[in-house]
């Protein structure tokens, strides 16, 4: 398919490192692919030949099949908001002109503005969707238990996603090693620096980043955002103290913003199931010490809207507006900033833990939870409007066809009926209003 103007900031200027494989991507929703080492190149972590020829192709008018996401969304509605016309629109991105897109053409190394790096897989949750190679709870369940069985299939679950090996959190990492030799020189031109995981607040390197940029005499000028992925679900002295060290980068005006992505699919019960490792009254404990106290931090939820989000979705949308009116809607902004944000990233992989795989049930739940949103615009911004509407658009344009849903299906209750098994929980008890979905398959 060809199309004029299919400029993406995010090829350029945006990268995510997942340093514990050794591999990077440009956005959540491309595929993962292997860094480089390069001694005399430390940026070949993100300026890979596979990553530079996905460049010329975008700049050339061709979405690369790592971009089919923002094909679908773009499909037929030419206004739709697109991952890929959201970052062009981000403080970060530069102009796009012609400039720009023969420096694309060209394989020029770019050094990123926007950048996401995640330094080990250990993590305290095992995430129903998560896998081993961004969590060791989910690597110590291979390890241990062996490989799930999947639609009677043999699948290695390590590896389904992913080729790659993991460097472990005490061992010698080359690409750990290359980031930190490429990092000083890199400060200068980062605008944006989030750190996930894993878990980024169980990490040493955490601390060892925000030292760094205490430290440092040399920064041209504040970053524009720091940035941490957390699940928020450690002891609250340990978040507490987490929270006090990043009060620092702004008292000493290192950075602008500092931004907290809390990762939260429901506000009862069931995100336990969800996001197994979660002591559901310890994170609000901890998301109200984080409010009441720390009133220059700003958060996102970042709500994975999966098969599991879909039913209850509803209440975490009234949950939200009850946290946002309490603590937004009459309290003065630091530095202008929207102190509570909200996102719903559609989950892709696995694909049968995908919502597009309930079809009509989600059809009409999506529909009524984005009425909700629409009638609550103080709540709610138009961008958070328009990427809640962009579930509906993928699951209209989705290319699935009847017999590859019944095949994600069987996968779907193979895999929960062995997750359940190893996890000692029972699916069709805690989502009960699922289970003649769940009976059927």
């Amino acid at each position: 398919m060809k199309k004029k103007n299919l400029y993406c900031a995010a090829r350029n200027y945006q990268g995510l490192l997942h340093l514990q494989i050794g591999s990077s991507q440009y956005c959540c929703h491309t595929g993962i692919h292997p860094s480089e080492l390069n001694a005399e190149n430390p940026s070949s972590l993100l300026n890979t030949l596979y990553t530079k020829t996905q460049r010329k192709r975008l700049a050339e008018g061709h979405f690369p099949r790592d971009c089919r996401y923002c094909e679908i969304v773009e499909k037929n509605k030419e206004n739709t908001l697109s991952e890929r016309q959201l970052r062009n629109q981000e403080t970060w991105a530069p102009k796009i002109d012609n400039q720009e897109l023969e420096y694309s053409k060209n394989f020029k190394n770019f050094e990123p503005r926007s950048l996401q790096v995640s330094f080990t897989n250990h993590c305290n949750f095992k995430c129903v969707y998560c896998s081993p190679k961004f969590s060791s709870k989910w690597y110590s369940d291979i390890k241990n238990s062996g490989n799930y069985e999947v639609a009677s299939e043999k699948r290695d679950y390590a590896a389904i996603y992913s080729k790659f090996d993991i460097f472990n959190k005490n061992s010698n990492n080359p690409y750990l090693n290359q980031f930190w030799k490429w990092f000083p020189n890199l400060l200068n031109s980062l605008k944006i620096l989030r750190l996930s995981g894993g878990e980024p607040f169980l990490d040493q390197n955490t601390d060892k980043i925000i030292d760094h940029i205490l430290s440092n005499d040399t920064l041209v000028s504040p970053l524009e955002e720091f940035s941490v992925t957390t699940n928020f679900g450690m002891d609250f002295e340990i978040i507490d103290k987490k929270l006090k060290k990043l009060e620092l980068l702004l008292e000493q005006n290192k950075v602008n913003r500092v931004h907290l992505y809390l990762s939260l699919d429901s506000f009862d019960m069931r995100s336990e199931y969800i996001r197994n490792g979660l002591d559901l009254n310890l994170f609000k404990r901890n998301l109200k010490n984080l409010l009441e106290n720390y009133t220059k931090i700003s958060l996102s939820f970042i709500c994975t809207y999966s098969i599991f989000s879909v039913s209850t979705f509803s209440s975490f949308l009234k949950e939200y507006t009850h946290l946002k009116s309490n603590f937004c809607l009459t309290k003065k902004r630091y530095k202008g900033f929207e102190r509570i944000q909200v996102d719903f990233p559609l989950l892709v992989r696995p694909d049968f833990l995908s919502p597009l795989i309930l079809e009509d049930f989600l059809m009409d739940k999506t529909i009524e939870d984005l009425s909700f949103i629409k009638n609550h615009p103080e709540v709610f911004s138009s961008t958070e409007q328009e990427k809640f509407a962009r579930i509906l658009r993928l699951r209209e344009n989705s290319e699935l066809n009847s017999d590859q849903i019944k095949f994600q299906k069987k996968m779907f209750k193979s895999f929960i009926l062995e997750y359940d098994r190893r996890s000692k929980t029972d699916f069709n008890q805690i989502f009960p209003e699922l289970s003649d979905f769940f009976t059927s398959i």
